[in-house]
């Protein structure tokens, strides 16, 4: 383990978390001073190859790593000023030069070579920097607390946004996407104490978050997750609508400065002593990794993906890099590869995509129940066994090495089911189970015998039901007066929504609602009580973006979402017009619906 020979290395557990699941520990020198890195991954073949970029400001260069068991140099760039803070995304990896008042853009190759693209000026002492996905670039100015915006192809500054208070960290900048499109920024502003959101379109400043000395600014799932260092506290702000997420919690860690999140887990920075923690994946706990005479742990990233060996197994390969600035290298702890339990999978009950339910959406798994016919819930609340099938979503799954996984259901919650068959269940995400990326879930089959897996809960899972049940094809939509919408030639008794018309789309997934519901509780069918969303999906309608008037539960019914919408008045007519919705970034399947 080369370097790490000095670290005093403790995986250990603390009293009620699960075990600290095997891992290998190596470094490898880098340039003088490595501050800010970052981590990216090219797909290969079945495998996928990880790779990590330091910026080494003691000697003006830029390394590149293939990260594995052992970390390989791949190549080495110079003449970079003084590189301070990398981001990458997508093809494209940012490094501010707070000396030159700069930022440099690389490209990536899909041999994970990079090569200069160019040099964008900044105001003065740029620091942290970020993108994502196509969205511009974005950095920071500490030396005159603005914001610059720039074109990450043509290199042109397009905005600089004065009254920004700086984020000195090498990562205390964040870039997000809306339901709508568009991109903010979120600046974590250290000295000032304080987080800016700025709507990168407009250039105004959205709103601001009090934050004691916050340090790192990171998207995760459709959440911000900001890290205070005056409180030793991760907060988790909802992405779209900036409010807090009181759902998802990480515990305190004393001397908190860097986090960083994969689907492995949580990682984090602390000082006094420098040492470099995890929290179980379960209980959020902290479990000390690596501890002892860890001097100056600068910048910190994670990354990770599954992989398959043949079904049903699959695998999680992850990452976790940190840069020492005292010992001038590159810190990898890598996990062993171990097989996490995935004996049946996920997808949205109206669409039908796998992608990662949310909780309180309708979904379903294609999976060998025992039972032998089909068996459809009769009553409200939905019943939580059917055909003897019963479904545990939550839990604590522990690993050791040499046995394996084991699951406990403490702290689980059933499933609602609507229908259960020899080859699928129907049912409702519990609306109390926590998000992230290890969730358990256990099948209880008609035998007796179970399954375990491990599912991802998103805070949004939009799907747009279809009347054929497969998510396709003309939509499960009504017109202002209640009748079918649709083509009156393909199906009878339907009639086409004339533009301006108020329709009733019915999908799932459309996120957190006020108020929260119990799990398999209908929404009222009478009175006023109505149950909406916490925030407006969008919908698009051929080219158009349609107004939408209200998004909640539909009454009578647990799990399905009514969205009101009005029928844009610009939208081209016709028999098959594209209907989808946008959920906290999240893109629907696509159906049709018929306009006059």
């Amino acid at each position: 383990m080369s370097q790490c020979a000095a670290f005093v290395l403790l995986l250990t557990t603390v009293a009620g978390a699960q075990t600290v699941p095997a891992l290998s520990f190596n470094s490898v020198s880098t340039g003088l001073r490595p501050m800010g890195l970052a981590g990216f991954s090219i797909p290969s073949g079945s495998r996928t190859s990880v790779y990590a970029v330091v910026a080494n400001s003691g000697d003006n260069s830029l390394a590149v790593y293939a990260v594995g068991q052992t970390p390989n140099l791949v190549q080495v760039l110079t003449g970079i000023p003084a590189p301070y803070a990398v981001a990458s995304c997508g093809s494209t990896i940012l490094v501010s030069s707070p000396s030159d008042n700069a930022v440099r853009v690389f490209s990536v190759s899909t041999s994970g070579t990079v090569s200069v693209v160019g040099r964008v000026p900044t105001g003065p002492q740029p620091s942290a920097v970020a993108c994502f996905s196509d969205s511009p670039g974005v950095v920071s100015n500490v030396g005159d607390n603005s914001l610059t915006v720039f074109d990450r192809s043509s290199l042109q500054v397009t905005a600089t946004v004065p009254g920004i208070e700086g984020a000195a960290g090498l990562s205390g900048l964040a870039v997000t996407k809306t339901a709508a499109g568009g991109y903010r920024a979120w600046i974590a502003g250290r000295d000032a104490g304080v987080v800016n959101v700025v709507d990168l379109a407009s250039s105004k400043v959205l709103t601001k978050f009090p934050i004691s000395r916050p340090t790192k600014a990171v998207e995760r799932g459709g959440y911000v997750l900001i890290v205070s260092s005056g409180t030793g506290t991760i907060a988790a702000l909802d992405a779209e609508t900036m409010a807090a997420a009181p759902n998802i919690r990480y515990p305190t860690v004393s001397n908190l400065q860097d986090f960083a999140v994969s689907t492995f887990g949580g990682f984090a920075i602390s000082t006094a002593p420098d040492s470099l923690w995890t929290f179980d994946a379960s209980t959020n706990l902290g479990v000390p990794l690596i501890t002892g005479p860890v001097a100056n742990i600068a910048g910190l990233a994670a990354i990770g993906f599954f992989y398959t060996t043949g079904p049903p197994s699959v695998v999680l390969e992850a990452y976790v890099l940190a840069t020492s600035t005292t010992s001038n290298s590159l810190i990898v702890v890598t996990t062993t590869g171990q097989p996490v339990p995935r004996a049946f999978g996920i997808s949205n009950a109206a669409s039908f995509a796998t992608v990662p339910p949310s909780p309180g959406s309708l979904a379903s798994a294609f999976v060998l129940t025992g039972a032998s016919q089909e068996t459809k819930a009769s009553s409200l609340p939905l019943p939580t066994s059917l055909a003897g099938v019963a479904l545990k979503i939550g839990g604590v799954r522990t690993y050791a090495p040499g046995s394996g996984f084991s699951y406990s259901p403490s702290g689980s919650i059933y499933a609602p089911l609507l229908y259960v068959g020899p080859n699928q269940i129907n049912f409702q995400v519990p609306t109390e189970v926590p998000l992230g990326p290890y969730v358990q879930a256990q099948l209880t089959l008609a035998d007796g015998s179970t399954q375990l897996s491990t599912l991802t809960l998103a805070p949004t899972s939009p799907g747009i039901f279809s009347l054929a049940q497969n998510g396709l094809g003309q939509g499960a939509v009504l017109n202002g007066d209640f009748s079918q919408n649709g083509s009156p030639q393909v199906l009878p008794g339907s009639r086409p929504a004339a533009r301006g018309e108020t329709i009733y789309v019915y999908a799932t997934g459309c996120g957190e609602t006020t108020p929260k519901l119990p799990s398999g509780e209908p929404a009222p069918a009478s009175g006023f009580r109505l149950v909406r969303t916490n925030a407006l999906p969008a919908v698009s309608i051929g080219n158009s973006s349609g107004v939408v008037l209200f998004s909640g539960l539909a009454p009578g019914f647990a799990g399905l979402c009514q969205i009101n919408v009005n029928v844009p008045l610009d939208v081209a007519p016709g028999p098959v017009v594209a209907l989808r919705v946008s959920a906290g970034s999240v893109q629907s399947n696509t159906v049709t619906i018929a306009v006059q």
